[in-house]
């Protein structure tokens, strides 16, 4: 690989244009990351933020068993939307496949379209920070039917772990200047399917931030559903579910 980043390095210096490198899986043996974050935050950052106690696997299965049936649930791109999948596949859900960021715009697009109809986003930290000027159009639309769960594990997992900004951002805070009515920092699944089982009496969108341990199952599997046929059940079940 040495030789093959250094063909690219002195083609795009002599050249000045881009450089593909086509390869196959498992051409290149994993490593593991060494490199560790620097929290470059304020102490008061971390006042009502809570500690991961739990897996991304174990908040969705909350999110799945407390969501109502008619609940619309966005899945953000990256091993959330597999998890998603691999602990139950549902008409009622989408996953966002290459689109980092733009889960909590689709799903506010539906919340608009659909006021009565709860709608659940799952995000992630990675994401959430790409596309941070969505949460505030959220805040101003303030729909009472939405919300946006946020699941932080610190790290681009889907990618090959590397950190995140998260540790150095308060999203609690983000979401409560953004306009968020109701804001959570909530570490245990149980209380997460808790609150999703409670009426939203703020008057705008809720905001909970899930911190999670980070890991995946070694089987985890991809969706044998390909996203044109996710989108087209979803639309079926916003027509008639």
């Amino acid at each position: 690989i040495d030789a093959s980043l250094d063909r690219a390095v002195a083609h795009m210096d002599e050249a000045g244009t881009p450089y593909a490198l086509v390869m196959r899986k498992g051409s290149v043996a994993p490593v593991a990351l060494e490199s560790t974050p620097t929290v470059r935050a304020p102490e008061h950052y971390s006042e009502g933020v809570a500690v991961a106690m739990a897996t991304r696997r174990e908040v969705l299965q909350a999110v799945q068993a407390a969501a109502p049936a008619n609940a619309a649930i966005v899945a953000t791109t990256g091993y959330t939307g597999r998890e998603l999948y691999a602990c139950d596949d549902r008409p009622n859900q989408i996953y966002m496949v290459g689109s980092m960021g733009c889960a909590v715009s689709v799903g506010l697009g539906i919340a608009l379209a659909q006021p009565e109809r709860p709608v659940i986003v799952l995000d992630g930290d990675g994401a959430a920070l790409m596309r941070l000027g969505a949460q505030s159009i959220v805040g101003y639309e303030a729909p009472e039917n939405l919300t946006h769960l946020l699941l932080d594990n610190a790290i681009h997992e889907s990618t090959g772990g590397q950190a995140t900004v998260a540790r150095s951002v308060s999203f609690p805070a983000i979401a409560a200047g953004s306009g968020y009515r109701e804001v959570h920092s909530i570490a245990n699944p149980q209380t997460v399917g808790e609150l999703l089982g409670a009426p939203n009496e703020s008057g705008g969108a809720r905001f909970v931030h899930v911190p999670t341990v980070p890991g995946i199952p070694a089987d985890l599997p991809r969706p044998s559903v390909t996203p044109i046929e996710v989108a087209q059940r979803l639309k079926e079940f916003l027509r008639h579910g």
